[in-house]
């Protein structure tokens, strides 16, 4: 596998909005590369998208990075791929921030590992708003990789994520707890976010909240376990609003 963590896709999902957001020429040679791009026709999708990256289109620059990285209709090039998300990147694109983020620590595809130069990427996503950016940066800062060690800014980020329902973010949050590293030290808490974690999630992540969860059960009493369920249902049933 190329990456430690996988790159955020082309943008294919958002396809409407970037036609509202977008003059109705540019909007429809946009969509008709992301039609191309669903139908694994990548070769009509860079030659529809490069245009419109030479016009500084952050969304085709990323799309077109994508492209790079992953070789699919062009020759892969990481360089590339990073010289057209820095582009983009620079006109606020969180996508592109969380990828340069995710090459950096990664350090592969020919680019050198650089971790601090990855927090400051991820620190631009997560200040975009983007919930997988928000958890890595909190997982730098408990851990001190290429940050200097803060749980308290590792708790900010791990709520901000949990708000907003990134699975991820749960069971981080919910280790910091248990720990007493950036919060108050609460087992209630602790094992309401991995029950969290073990609903919200799948496969061997789910297994790992689960696991983690049940090692809590073990040695806690009770009616703190029934607390702990009770906050997790709230959790849930407030749309994470209500999870503290």
């Amino acid at each position: 596998m190329l990456f430690q963590r996988p790159l955020r896709s082309a943008f294919v999902p958002g396809l409407m909005m970037a036609a509202l957001l977008s003059a109705p020429a540019f909007a429809d040679a946009f969509m008709d590369g992301a039609k191309a791009f669903q139908k694994n026709d990548f070769k009509t999708a860079e030659r529809l998208w490069r245009p419109l990256a030479e016009q500084g289109d952050p969304k085709a620059l990323f799309n077109l990075g994508f492209l790079y990285a992953s070789g699919s209709g062009v020759k892969q090039d990481m360089k590339e791929a990073v010289k057209l998300w820095k582009q983009a990147a620079d006109k606020n694109s969180a996508e592109a921030q969380l990828n340069l983020g995710n090459v950096y620590a990664a350090g592969q595809g020919g680019i050198d590992k650089n971790v601090n130069e990855a927090a400051q990427w991820y620190m631009k996503a997560a200040k975009n708003g983007d919930t997988e950016a928000q958890t890595t940066l909190a997982e730098f800062y408990a851990t001190g990789t290429g940050v200097a060690r803060n749980p308290q800014e590792a708790a900010k980020w791990y709520k901000s994520a949990v708000g907003k329902g990134y699975a991820p973010a749960f069971a981080g949050y919910g280790k910091m707890y248990e720990r007493g590293d950036g919060v108050p030290k609460d087992v209630i808490k602790a094992h309401m976010f991995f029950n969290v974690a073990a609903a919200t999630s799948s496969g061997k992540a789910a297994d790992a909240a689960i696991a983690e969860r049940d090692r809590l059960t073990k040695a806690m009493a009770p009616e703190e376990i029934s607390k702990a369920r009770a906050l997790a249902k709230t959790c849930m049933t407030t749309n994470y609003a209500k999870c503290e």
